[in-house]
């Protein structure tokens, strides 16, 4: 049983749409899912810029309180303690928007067959970015998680770290063992809570025409959209 010591220290829930300034600068939480779990301890956010500081896109979320927009292409996670200045939050409607645009920018779709487990060599000169691709980055392994910067040639590709045998297995944590395998029968995991963003032109570079590229099937890659899909609380499509 908590005492009223503990719930005076407890820091107070941080809601998906609310609106916080860090050091000068505005940022609405994206995440719903986990925000209320202490174990968690950073939340993706997303800048709120003002019209006159960047061109808005297709997917941003204007935030008519913060006399701004969610910029969806530059989510960052940032630590709790951090998030301790709100400012406002997103109207109901704005957080529909926020929640629906946010799936359709990860919806990890890829080929609709369980039979893709490798993609031919890239062109040398039109390489491709694909959802569901294991590239091999800075001595690690990490999956493209990112539907709309593919296919829209974005700058900026969200990625998701690409984990063996992975000791605390967490509820957004994704197993692609029976997907990609290597010599030693160790167990793989997508990391979803955890992506992050790499330049566009960085992953491109690692597409080399004389190698095969691992591509999660069809299976994996609706197992992330799901998990997507929790981590930013759109629970009817689970249904």
């Amino acid at each position: 049983m908590s005492s009223p010591d503990d719930s005076a220290n407890r820091r107070p829930e941080i809601r998906q749409g609310e609106v916080f300034d860090v050091d000068g600068s505005l940022w609405v939480v994206v995440d719903s899912f986990p925000n209320e779990i202490e174990a968690f301890t950073s939340l993706h956010c997303a800048p709120v810029l003002a019209p006159d500081e960047s061109p808005m896109l297709d997917l941003d979320v204007h935030i008519e309180r913060a006399k701004g927009f969610a910029s969806l292409g530059l989510l960052r996670k940032l630590s709790k303690p951090v998030l301790n200045k709100i400012v406002t939050d997103a109207t109901p409607s704005e957080l529909a928007s926020l929640r629906s645009n946010l799936v359709t920018w990860f919806a990890v779709f890829s080929y609709d067959s369980d039979f893709v487990t490798t993609l031919p060599p890239m062109s040398e000169y039109n390489p491709d970015l694909l959802p569901g691709m294991i590239l091999g980055y800075k001595k690690s392994l990490v999956c493209i998680i990112d539907h709309w910067g593919c296919y829209n040639n974005y700058p900026l590709i969200y990625v998701a770290a690409v984990v063996a045998d992975l000791e605390d297995i967490g509820v957004l944590d994704v197993e692609i063992t029976s997907d990609y395998r290597d010599l030693f029968g160790k167990r793989f995991f997508v990391q979803v809570n955890d992506f992050f963003q790499v330049e566009r032109e960085e992953l491109e570079a690692l597409l080399q025409p004389s190698k095969s590229i691992p591509m999660l099937r069809y299976a994996a890659t609706r197992r992330i959209t799901r998990s997507i899909v929790l981590k930013f609380g759109q629970l009817n499509l689970l249904l």
